[in-house]
């Protein structure tokens, strides 16, 4: 877990090298950017990210951990 570590940064690289991972929490940091390589992780369940200083949530981490049947029945597709 990386909550609580004040972190402010995390590379764009950094989670293509852990693509087991299900669960991150990034909660309590001072984060203001997702890392791009996390909408990559094809077997992430839950993403918690409260209490950091993000100036925009992208749209596809509201997607992480739905099923793609969910995803389906709401219309969105994304292409990656």
């Amino acid at each position: 877990m990386l909550k609580n570590n004040e972190i402010d940064f995390i590379d764009d690289d950094f989670f293509k090298y852990l693509p087991e991972l299900e669960v991150i929490a990034l909660d309590n940091n001072k984060l203001s950017d997702f890392p791009t390589s996390l909408h990559k992780l094809t077997k992430i369940k839950k993403l918690t990210y409260k209490n950091n200083l993000f100036k925009n949530i992208p749209e596809w981490v509201d997607m992480i951990g739905q099923t793609i049947e969910s995803v389906l029945k709401m219309g969105i597709f994304i292409l990656i």
